[in-house]
């Protein structure tokens, strides 16, 4: 099985209480932001994904960073 892994980073802080729990729920809405910010098919199954927080020295936002392996 061929994958790659794909680095999207996104500002989710208003949507950040919606990401704490990894379920199915979580898998459609990252499936709905990868459609709508990188234009990749949401049919592509996510096989993982990691959260991190990133944060910017000169801007005090705090950013989740979020790798997604998806299969081709």
């Amino acid at each position: 099985m061929n994958s790659f892994t794909n680095v999207l980073l996104l500002n989710f802080k208003p949507l950040s209480k919606r990401y704490l729990k990894i379920n199915s729920n979580v898998v459609w809405e990252l499936k709905k932001i990868i459609h709508n910010k990188l234009k990749i098919g949401v049919s592509k199954q996510i096989i993982s994904y990691k959260n991190k927080i990133l944060s910017n020295k000169e801007n005090t936002k705090k950013y989740k960073f979020v790798i997604l392996k998806l299969k081709k």
